[in-house]
């Protein structure tokens, strides 16, 4: 190899070597709701295939939701008849709260770690109560 090319190669290995960024900063997260978790995460073998991408807690309707952590409301409103706020805090890390039966915060606002986001609703069934939470880096569901 050509000695001039030496610190070209050197520059491409510190730039590939750089560590990814510190997620871990953001954690860790508190709970949306004081209550047990009802259905757990299911990763799916496959981008659509059947699984469950979240987490389902067991809380009755109408109970008080909060973030996460802190972070940058992206979505409050209505998705296929269903009511969800989702956060972006940062790092490709995004949280999704449903299915609510009221929303507080509004697209484009700032929230902190425990604002209160809202109320829950009915979440899947069989459970049909409670607060399902999603979570998404760089766009793939992760177990919160």
């Amino acid at each position: 190899m050509h000695r001039a090319s030496w610190p070209f190669i050197g520059i491409v290995l510190v730039l590939s070597l750089r560590p990814a960024p510190a997620i871990a900063q953001l954690l860790p997260f508190i709970p949306p709701v004081e209550a047990a978790i009802g259905a757990r995460f299911q990763a799916p073998e496959i981008d659509w295939g059947p699984g469950h991408r979240g987490l389902d807690f067991a809380v009755g309707r109408g109970t008080r939701v909060r973030a996460i952590g802190p972070g940058v409301v992206t979505f409050a409103g209505v998705v296929a008849s269903v009511r969800a706020v989702t956060i972006d805090h940062g790092e490709g890390l995004e949280s999704t709260y449903s299915a609510l039966d009221e929303v507080f915060v509004r697209a484009g606002q700032t929230v902190s770690e425990g604002t209160w986001i809202g109320l829950s609703g009915h979440a899947h069934l069989p459970h049909a109560i409670g607060l399902h939470l999603g979570m998404k880096l760089h766009d793939r569901y992760v177990d919160p």
